[in-house]
């Protein structure tokens, strides 16, 4: 598309009621010195306005919750179209945002592992099998040979009723027994109460677990399975039924499992987050010696420093502590005894005091256990960490903030994800390994993994996606950044590009970009992969605007807008515009 966005008689902040023509479809660059009211034209007017019509095209119930948009100081802005504004501030502070959560990356990786990736056990390692009757009956014959089983197929399990119609529906099919609520008998025999809840199997087979009787063993488990809707009891006699799926087993060990999905390696959703970390692969605990900071510090200053401030409840709490195990308010805690400080700090052992309180013309005789300071805060900061009142969530972060220390997670050791989802590899790599690489060693790794033929026509869209991620990421000189880098730990540039990334992968068109000194602590020589991304969303029929300084991105754009010619009230004019053989001549 052709033409111009047409800016008339701009005047937000600083700007003097300036007239610019931006030419639609181009790189352009704003350029000038510090507050001479390059932001300002772009961001705060032409972005501004295009976010407000945007928000105006809307339903007015969508508007309701999106608020009010202000119009910018300007006459008119004519030939504006969809605007999206990449600047360095918003980075997130969510700690479970990073670089591969950022880009997408990592949903195309959950993709990747719960299509093709090859279970393992848990327990010992071995790579899993789909279960079936053949690999159940060589287990069983492995470990149980020479005992007389049972072979059940589920049917009821813990329904109300007295299913006679179930149970002269298996009549029909050939079955002759069953074990209902745990007896075996005849069908004909079965009377069940109606009233209550019952558990019913079908008895299949009965024979001996031998060599012999392998093709039986086989043919029976086939039959339990088909009519068990996938799932078949074996009965033992003096031992626990063993229960077989048609899911994931061990060879080895026998330990079965659900066949994992996408989900499964999310550390943002329960199937997959460690339980324990709850995906953040660090856990908070109370540290008492962030607690008491300073041993000088006396039973008031305590109460006071976890408190933020006098308490009068709490002390009169610790007044009727110290009476009854020989301290006052004003005692140091060096000098308290261990045995006191144990009662002080854990509770240990509990005790419950007895106090009067005064409140304006009231009095109260309270009685209450004592839980120790440790207690007492964990309990808050659990019911802080799920309450909607703001009291218990302020409390939550004061205590996080003042008296917790992290500590990598002991049950998954910082990798996030459930044992089951850890122990599933691609490769030979687990997730955790790959979100952990920089992104030039994962783009090196996808380039260079070997996969199956079916495993190829399973993932190759999946894989395509992946690597043009990573090589955008490339494209802007993200290559040393890790993919389980935390998003607040960024600097701006850094994730302002990664958004320029992002929007590269969606190969939106008839978009305009606004940019804000993507530059800035970038390398000199990433600077050219910079200038060709921009060429990219370009050629894709995008306008893209960018704030600048650095001399080579000048150079390289097709029309430039220099404002000054100084800062603050001494700037907002239009200095020069043109292509750059006129601006820099």
């Amino acid at each position: 598309m052709t033409g111009y966005i047409k800016v008339r008689k701009a005047a937000e902040h600083n700007l003097k009621g300036i007239d610019v023509d931006i030419p639609r479809d181009r790189l352009i660059v704003v350029t000038g010195p510090s507050g001479s009211g390059k932001s300002t034209l772009v961001l705060d007017t032409i972005f501004a306005e295009g976010q407000r019509r945007y928000v105006e095209s809307l339903s007015s119930y969508a508007r309701r919750f999106l608020g009010r948009l202000d119009k910018p100081k300007v006459e008119k802005i004519t030939g504006l179209p969809p605007a999206i504004s990449i600047e360095q501030k918003g980075r997130t502070k969510n700690p479970r945002s990073t670089v591969a959560t950022s880009t997408e990356i990592q949903d195309y990786l959950r993709l990747l592992y719960a299509n093709i990736g090859v279970p393992h056990c848990v327990e010992c390692g071995r790579p899993m099998e789909q279960l079936t009757a053949e690999s159940a009956a060589r287990l069983l014959l492995d470990e149980n040979g020479g005992q007389h089983i049972h072979i059940l197929a589920p049917i009821v399990q813990g329904e109300t009723g007295n299913h006679v119609e179930i149970l002269d529906g298996l009549h029909k099919n050939g079955f002759v027994r069953v074990r209902a609520d745990g007896e075996v008998k005849d069908i004909d025999e079965v009377d069940l109460d109606a009233r209550k809840k019952h558990d019913i199997d079908v008895v299949v087979d009965r024979l001996e677990l031998s060599q012999k009787n392998r093709e039986r063993l086989i043919g029976s488990l086939e039959t339990a399975l088909e009519t068990g809707d996938g799932r078949a009891i074996v009965s033992r006699d003096g031992v626990d039924d063993l229960t077989f799926a048609e899911q994931l087993m061990c060879p080895k060990c026998g330990k079965q499992y659900n066949k994992l999905g996408a989900k499964a390696f999310s550390y943002n959703r329960p199937d997959g987050a460690c339980p324990v970390c709850n995906g953040l692969g660090v856990t908070m605990a109370l540290d008492p010696d962030l607690v008491i900071n300073d041993e000088n510090m006396t039973v008031h200053d305590i109460s006071r420093r976890i408190n933020g401030s006098e308490r009068k409840w709490w002390n009169e709490r610790l007044v009727a502590l110290g009476a009854l195990q020989g301290f006052t308010l004003e005692t140091p805690y060096k000098e308290l005894t261990q045995k006191q400080r144990d009662v002080l700090v854990w509770g240990k052992p509990a005790i419950s005091l007895s106090y009067t309180t005064v409140n304006e013309n009231s009095t109260w005789e309270i009685t209450r256990k004592w839980h120790g300071l440790i207690p007492w805060l964990q309990r808050v900061f659990d019911k802080g960490s799920s309450s909607d009142k703001q009291w218990y969530q302020w409390w939550a972060r004061r205590i996080a903030n003042e008296f917790s220390r992290k500590s990598t997670c002991e049950v998954c050791n910082g990798r996030k994800l459930k044992p089951e989802s850890l122990a599933v590899t691609v490769a030979g790599q687990p997730i955790d390994e790959i979100s952990s690489l920089t992104i030039k060693e994962a783009s090196h790794f996808f380039e260079d993994i070997t996969l199956t033929e079916r495993e190829h026509k399973i993932a190759d869209l999946v894989l395509k996606e992946i690597r043009a991620r990573l090589n955008f990421m490339l494209s802007v000189g993200l290559d040393y950044l890790n993919l389980d880098r935390l998003s607040m730990t960024l600097s701006g540039g850094e994730s302002q590009r990664i958004r320029l990334a992002t929007q590269i992968g969606s190969a939106l068109t008839g978009v305009l970009y606004c940019l804000d000194e993507p530059s800035i602590g970038l390398h000199a020589r990433d600077i050219g992969k910079l200038i060709e991304t921009f060429y990219h969303l370009r050629s894709l029929g995008n306008t893209v605007i960018v704030i600048e300084h650095d001399r080579d991105t000048i150079e390289a754009a097709d029309h430039i807008i220099d404002l000054g010619p100084l800062a603050g009230v001494n700037g907002g004019e239009l200095v020069a515009e043109g292509p750059p053989e006129k601006v820099l001549a």
